[in-house]
């Protein structure tokens, strides 16, 4: 019952330090969003969204949630190409394939970087003294670019 316990409650630490994450991501995601265009910040935000909730939820070892989160991720880029007219499939399976494949590469990267980005802080963060080593170090970053360059980062500092 006690090692139960102590694995529930190591989970729940994950759990809020990954919604942490994800909130710090979101605020990056909201300073890219006059950079990129809609669908990368579409494709980045629901990627980094559904990969928080399954890495909360899945009890599989971390080589199959690897797998199945790089799944989704072609999932979510195949759906957003096809919903901002980017891609529209025709054809046999193979030549909808390399069609997929010749329109996802540049989308691929982004939602790529930020995924390997979520893993590695959130493998990273394990313990109180680190994520508040980490929310200063975004607070930090945010008060440097709203003062130095054109961004208003105010809310991002200030939330």
């Amino acid at each position: 019952m006690k090692k139960w316990f102590h694995s529930l409650s190591n989970s729940l630490f994950r759990s809020l330090s990954l919604l942490w994450i994800w909130i710090i991501f979101l605020q990056w995601i909201s300073y890219m969003e006059p950079i990129w265009y809609q669908e990368t910040n579409s494709m980045v935000l629901i990627s980094i969204t559904l990969i928080a909730i399954m890495e909360m939820i899945l009890p599989f070892k971390y080589g199959y949630r690897i797998l199945i989160e790089a799944l989704m991720v072609l999932y979510i880029i195949h759906k957003q190409l096809v919903n901002y007219w980017i891609y529209m499939p025709s054809g046999t399976t193979f030549e909808r394939m390399v069609q997929f494949a010749s329109n996802m590469t540049p989308y691929l990267w982004f939602v790529i970087a930020a995924w390997a980005l979520f893993a590695l802080t959130a493998k990273w963060i394990n313990n109180q003294r680190r994520i508040l080593l980490f929310i200063g170090a975004n607070l930090i970053a945010f008060a440097v670019l709203d003062s130095f360059t054109m961004s208003v980062l105010w809310p991002e500092v200030a939330g």
